[in-house]
């Protein structure tokens, strides 16, 4: 039933507010299995544990963004599945 109305909700919102919606969902759970996956984090950094991972793997997506940019992203790392010749 969530799902009907989710999709029926959403279906009338911008591309934009659907991929903001996902990171946010995206982001919590990663912090939820930061905290219940690795107690390690958690013992040290209490209720920042979800945070600091979140904002980890955030980092990593905005620099991968500035490499692809300007293209030394693609230099450094071909692609494992081209399709056609001199295709990356």
């Amino acid at each position: 039933m969530a799902a009907l109305l989710s999709y029926a909700l959403f279906s009338c919102f911008s591309e934009e507010v659907i991929a903001a919606t996902t990171a946010v969902a995206a982001g919590a759970i990663l912090a939820m299995l930061t905290d219940t996956m690795i107690p390690e984090a958690f013992e040290q950094a209490h209720d920042f544990a979800g945070l600091i991972t979140v904002l980890g793997f955030l980092a990593a997506f905005v620099l991968r963004g500035c490499l692809k940019s300007i293209n030394i992203y693609q230099n450094l790392t071909p692609n494992p599945f081209p399709t056609r010749e001199g295709e990356r």
